[in-house]
């Protein structure tokens, strides 16, 4: 769904986890907003060698809100 809404231009907010948004998140004229936790890992794993998914789990929906309250203004 992201990269569909990317192609129509609506505005985004892209949650990462373990895969690196630099080489799958979206591609857009519209306004992006990307929000991931780095954690110290230094490569994307992509799950598939980490199974602690700290990346994801110390996101909250706060952080996301935040970014949507910016991209909305």
């Amino acid at each position: 769904p992201i990269h569909v809404a990317a192609g129509i231009g609506t505005p985004i907010i892209g949650v990462f986890g373990p895969t690196a948004p630099e080489e799958t998140g979206p591609v857009s004229r519209g306004p992006v907003r990307i929000v991931r936790q780095k954690v110290g890992c230094r490569l994307a794993c992509y799950f598939e060698d980490c199974h602690h998914r700290v990346c994801l789990d110390s996101l909250g929906p706060d952080r996301v809100i935040a970014e949507l309250e910016k991209i909305l203004k």
